[in-house]
Formats: C-alpha cells, sequence, structure tokens
C-alpha cells in the first residue's frame, strides 16, 4: 500500500518541529539558568550590602552605645566621685577628672530589681524635673588623616605595632571634638524624690540653682580593615571626662547622700563605699559571667563579647579611655591592644 503523499510531505517537517522544540526548550532552560544565576548573583550582593550595612549600623550603635556608656559613666562619677576645692573661695571651681577605674561587681538581678523599685515607687523619672540641660557646645566629628589627627589631640595618640596579616589602617581617621554641657541642678525636686525611695540624707540645701558642667572629651578613632573588608577592629582613644563643680559644694555629703540610699543593694553600696581614691576614680559596672576582668600592660580592663560576635575591650592608660573593638577572636584583640605604642 502507497505511504499517504501528505505523510512523506509532513514527516521532515515533524522532524524540525521536534528539533525545534528541543531547541525553544534549551533555550528557555538556559534563560532561566541565567535568571537563577541572575537572582543567586543579586541576592548575594544583597546579602554583602546587607552585611556592610550592619556593620555600618554596628558602628554606629557601638558609638551610640558609647555615647550612652560615657553619659552613664559621667553620672556616676558626678554622683560619687568629686574633688575637693582648690580654694575656699565660693567662685572658683573644683574640677574633676578620673586617672583610673574602678571595677565595681553588679548583680543584674538586683539591679532590675532596683530599677523595679524605683518605677514602683516614683513612677518614670525624667531628668529634666530635677534642673535645667544646657548644651553649650554639641560634640562633632571630623575626618582628618592620621599625622594631622594627632595634632588635634591633647595626649599622645597610640597605633598598634601588631597589626594582624592584610589589615590596614583605614584612612582617614575620625577625629571628635568633644562639647560642653550644663546641669542646674534643682535640690528640693532631688529631695523629694530622695525621701520618696526612703532615703534619711538629703542633699545639701545650698546646692539649689548650683550648675555642674560636664566637658565631653577629645578623641580619636582608628578603624583597621581587612583586605577582604568582613573583618574590622577600632581604636578608640578618649580624654576621660571632666566635670566642673561649683565652689563651695560638700562632695561628700552629696557622696553620702546617695550612698545612704534605702534601694541601693548592700553589695553595691559596700563596694562603692570601700572605693579609696574615689575623687580620681571612674565607676565601671562589671557583670559576672558576662564579662571577663584582666589587664592590658598593667591595668585592669574589661572584655565583653556581643550578640553579634563583636568583642569589647575596656581600660585606662593614664587617664585616657582606651576601647577596642571588632570582629576578632579575645586573644587578638588582647594581643593588638597590648601592641599600642
Amino acid at each position: 500500500m502507497d505511504k499517504d503523499p501528505k505523510q512523506k510531505k509532513n514527516e521532515p517537517i515533524g522532524d524540525k518541529e521536534i528539533s525545534h522544540t528541543e531547541t525553544h526548550r534549551a533555550d528557555r532552560n538556559k534563560e532561566a539558568e541565567a535568571k537563577e544565576h541572575k537572582v543567586e548573583g543579586h541576592k548575594a550582593r544583597m546579602d554583602r550590602e546587607d552585611e556592610k550595612k550592619d556593620r555600618i549600623e554596628e558602628r554606629k550603635d557601638d558609638r551610640s552605645k558609647w555615647i550612652a556608656g560615657a553619659v552613664a559613666a559621667v553620672l556616676l562619677v558626678g554622683l560619687f566621685t568629686m574633688t575637693p576645692l582648690r580654694q575656699a573661695a565660693a567662685d572658683f571651681l573644683a574640677q574633676f577628672r578620673a586617672q583610673r577605674i574602678e571595677i565595681v561587681e553588679v548583680n543584674p538581678q538586683q539591679m532590675q530589681h532596683l530599677a523595679q523599685n524605683i518605677q514602683t515607687q516614683v513612677g518614670e523619672i525624667d531628668l529634666q524635673q530635677f534642673g535645667k540641660v544646657d548644651v553649650r557646645e554639641k560634640p562633632v566629628q571630623n575626618q582628618l588623616p592620621l599625622a594631622e589627627a594627632r595634632k588635634q589631640i591633647p595626649f599622645p595618640v597610640k597605633t598598634p605595632a601588631f597589626v594582624p596579616e592584610l589589615f590596614r589602617l583605614n584612612e582617614p581617621v575620625t577625629i571628635h571634638q568633644g562639647g560642653h554641657v550644663a546641669f542646674t541642678l534643682d535640690v528640693n525636686q532631688v529631695n523629694a524624690l530622695l525621701q520618696q525611695l526612703g532615703a534619711q540624707t538629703l542633699l545639701p540645701e545650698n546646692l539649689q540653682n548650683k550648675t555642674f558642667e560636664i566637658a565631653v572629651p577629645k578623641g580619636i578613632r582608628m578603624q583597621y580593615i581587612h583586605a577582604d573588608e568582613e573583618q574590622q577592629f577600632n581604636i578608640s582613644q578618649f580624654n576621660s571626662p571632666e566635670i566642673n563643680v561649683p565652689g563651695g559644694v560638700d562632695e561628700i555629703a552629696v557622696r553620702n547622700a546617695l550612698l545612704d540610699l534605702p534601694v541601693l543593694p548592700e553589695e553595691l553600696r559596700s563596694q562603692l563605699a570601700a572605693i579609696d581614691d574615689w575623687k580620681n576614680t571612674a565607676i565601671v559596672p562589671y557583670v559576672e559571667g558576662q564579662m571577663d576582668r584582666l589587664e592590658i600592660n598593667g591595668q585592669e580592663a574589661l572584655y565583653g563579647l556581643s550578640p553579634r560576635g563583636m568583642g569589647h575591650l575596656m581600660w585606662m592608660d593614664n587617664g585616657v579611655i582606651m576601647q577596642m573593638h571588632g570582629n576578632l577572636d579575645k586573644e587578638t584583640l588582647i594581643q593588638i591592644a597590648q601592641s599600642l605604642r
């Protein structure tokens, strides 16, 4: 039986259709793969950008935390450490500048209980109700080469003799020009708060409308980055905060009033009261199990690890607050810190 001529005519066309279909399918597969690679590449770029943003935000967070920590330290220092007056005249100022740190162990549960007690007894505390805050000079930041930056810092800037392989200084460095804040005390409001907390010892009445001046310190921050731009560490150096106390202020009376607060945990009270050189000492809280106490070139230091895996070191060197943080292991950070010259 003869084959249908139409079938003969369509057979080669069918082969071409099959070939065309396979080619089209292959093209679609290639397009899909290309899109997949493009998506993966885009995702990888986004991941890298997110990581960089995280590092930037972390540096901002670290800076914000440092500022908050510095303010807290200034308040603690202002409350517990005020130098004697240089002269008896009321118009002379006493200056405080910490020369050493004292690490005071705090219990998180006790501090939480303290906060709850204050919340229960007096509610929310607004600093403005206890006086007037006047920011007379806002802290500013500048970017300069290290050689130029050294000229603007009022203390010798130290750099590490040991820098891990493939790390380099990222210039320019950051200069913090410092600032100036004044706080005029409303002693009646403060004493009312102390009484609400059950205090028997109050602040002297002659503190009313006295102005305490706080000099936010000058400092420098240097960043070292790895060739892969993933690892980095920062070294910060700042003068200790300076508090100018009005003449005629009885610093011991202020200290006693605060140490006698009934809500203060007894262990913390004992540690604070036992500080001999409290006039020249900055108080730094330490939480056992969350921080490590160690020494950097003979100076007591604290090391901690943030939830993001950033190691932090803090110590004081001849009145200069030294800080380091980075995504390096503890031993490497300590080695870098000990090599600062």
